[in-house]
């Protein structure tokens, strides 16, 4: 991740600053117990060519289908209708690789495999979306009486002012939720010049903006920012907070 003085891209992650993390939330995996996962099939395979996963909803436990799970852009598995989902063995090198986990309806999560563990990954349920003109002020609520502040003309389109309805969904990961921090798309760490920095946080939230309809993704107009604002009720609170870029 890496530092942002304003936010140019509509497609986010906004990390406020309170619980320590440290890694991928392996830690975290380990110290909590995870929901239960019913799976015959994922528990009981016996096939040591292949690295074998399931996918499970973070809200309700069940487990999510047609998951596309990439490498460098390429899909190389999808989930099934049990959520479970097989790499080859020696397409993943000894020391593990990212793999990106995609769907729709569910917050994209990066996640490193190795080639002789199991893994049960957690997707989080985007929000629901709302669709108002751009030329109109709107403001949406997320979280714990978090507000987003969406000034009119706020988009761009392939590089042009963009007039016309849009379509925000906006999903906020709760860092005081133990089931929320599994499913955060990536790693606490920022990249400031070179050197890696370990983030504490408040929470997270992803903003999409797109063409109803069209499902053609929007930009930020930089020229009219928007502004997030989120309730810190703990003591010694700074008054300034970095904002930080997901890439």
């Amino acid at each position: 991740m890496k530092n942002q003085t304003q936010i140019q891209l509509i497609s986010l992650f906004v990390l406020f600053t309170s619980l320590f993390f440290i890694s991928c939330n392996e830690d975290i995996e380990r110290q909590i117990d995870s929901p239960k996962v019913s799976s015959n099939e994922f528990l009981k395979s016996n096939k040591n060519d292949v690295f074998q996963g399931k996918i499970i909803a973070s809200t309700t436990n069940k487990p999510i289908a047609n998951v596309t799970i990439k490498l460098k852009n390429e899909i190389i598995a999808q989930s099934n209708s049990e959520g479970v989902f097989e790499i080859k063995k020696d397409e993943i090198p000894k020391d593990g690789i990212i793999y990106l986990f995609e769907h729709d309806d569910y917050l994209t999560v990066s996640k490193r495999v190795k080639f002789n563990s199991k893994l049960t990954l957690f997707m989080k349920r985007r929000g629901k979306q709302i669709i108002f003109n751009s030329d109109e002020t709107t403001k949406i609520e997320f979280g714990k009486n978090g507000l987003i502040n969406i000034p009119a003309n706020a988009f761009t389109f392939r590089g042009r002012e963009y007039n016309g309805p849009v379509a925000i969904q906006t999903t906020y990961l709760d860092a005081s939720s133990q089931i929320d921090l599994l499913t955060a798309p990536g790693s606490f760490i920022a990249n400031n010049d070179d050197k890696l920095y370990p983030l504490t946080s408040y929470g997270m939230v992803e903003i999409l903006a797109s063409i109803p309809k069209k499902n053609l993704s929007l930009e930020l107009n930089p020229k009219t920012p928007i502004k997030i604002a989120f309730p810190i009720t703990i003591e010694n609170t700074p008054e300034k907070v970095n904002l930080y870029e997901m890439n």
